[in-house]
């Protein structure tokens, strides 16, 4: 390998690690609101969800 052809290499290991970091903020990103926006929204519904149907249990026996 001479001089010109290392030189040529270096751009195509740079493009093959900004798009291997690239692709893994993509990854990140799509993990971070397919995975913890749900799981927020479903601990916002069960704190909020499950003291409400307690009590509408409560209504419903004690009727």
């Amino acid at each position: 390998m001479n001089l010109a052809e290392a030189a040529s290499t270096v751009p195509n290991l740079s493009g093959v690690f900004t798009g291997l970091f690239s692709g893994f903020a993509d990854q990140f990103n799509t993990a971070v609101t397919s995975g913890v926006v749900p799981i927020a929204g479903g601990v916002i519904v069960l704190t909020i969800g499950v003291p409400l149907v307690v009590k509408f249990a409560k209504k419903l026996i004690n009727k």
